[in-house]
């Protein structure tokens, strides 16, 4: 082992751009779940949002479609990059052998599996900006600091997506991947602060939201839509990254333990 990720190399960037060119020719296919986003903004923004028209923050009153909407990209960041790096990776290396293939070429089972997270960032980053063209479209996020969008999509998705990996490490079937993706993946968004305010929630959640970093992302996110770029975004950009080597490095530990014979 030659460091915290292995002997992975720059060719984990061959196994990203494999499945950036699968993506490519399947992107119609694949394009179905940056759906989901869209209608939870719908139904959030504009529905939820008649009910509920202002969301107090920081002492100031702000209408509630604007508030839920970096939520709504948050929550694209981490579904997207888990999901694929949970469902995705495992069909990969369990059912369609691209694992086996790949590690037959110069490439190790380290460079797979850090071009897995690679990807699992990628998707975040494609599905977080879908999701702000809708934004936009709707009037929202029209400011110069939502720029930041990308990075934090990035980072964001390089946490989730190692996430993901850990737990294909360990998944015993294709049937298991429900248990990590609903009592993990849900309560993640459900419960990280996305559609209300988690000052609205008993101290004990309160607790646990703040140890989410959904939370941490979609706070940042509503900073850099609504026109800040002030030291949250900067921060939870470098927590998201810092965060994920150690998540990155366990995912590796764990996938050796599997597939090395």
């Amino acid at each position: 082992m030659s460091g915290i990720l292995g002997d992975a190399g720059p060719l984990s960037l061959q196994v990203w751009r494999r499945n950036l060119e699968v993506y490519l020719v399947t992107w119609r296919t694949a394009c179905v779940s940056v759906v989901e986003p869209i209608f939870n903004f719908l139904a959030f923004g504009l529905g939820v949002g008649t009910l509920t028209r202002e969301v107090a923050v920081d002492g100031a009153a702000v209408p509630y479609e604007a508030w839920v909407a970096p939520g709504i990209v948050a929550m694209s960041i981490m579904f997207q990059s888990f999901f694929d790096c949970l469902y995705g990776s495992y069909i990969r290396m369990y059912y369609q052998r691209t694992f086996d293939a790949i590690t037959a070429t110069p490439a190790s089972l380290d460079d797979v599996v850090v071009g897995e997270a690679l990807w699992g960032a990628t998707r975040a980053l494609i599905g977080s900006l879908t999701t702000l063209l809708v934004l936009l479209a709707f009037g929202h996020a029209r400011t110069p600091a939502a720029a930041a969008v990308p990075l934090l999509a990035v980072c964001g998705g390089l946490l989730f997506g190692s996430a993901g990996l850990c737990f294909t490490g360990i998944v015993r079937n294709i049937d298991s991947i429900n248990y990590p993706l609903h009592l993990v993946g849900v309560p993640m968004y459900l419960f990280g602060g996305l559609f209300f305010p988690v000052d609205a929630m008993p101290g004990w959640a309160r607790a646990i939201a703040a140890a989410n970093p959904v939370h941490h992302l979609a706070e940042a996110l509503r900073e850099c839509c609504g026109g800040g770029l002030g030291p949250r975004v900067w921060l939870t950009a470098l927590g998201l990254l810092a965060a994920s080597v150690p998540l990155l490095a366990l995912a590796l530990r764990l996938m050796r333990r599997r597939l090395v014979k």
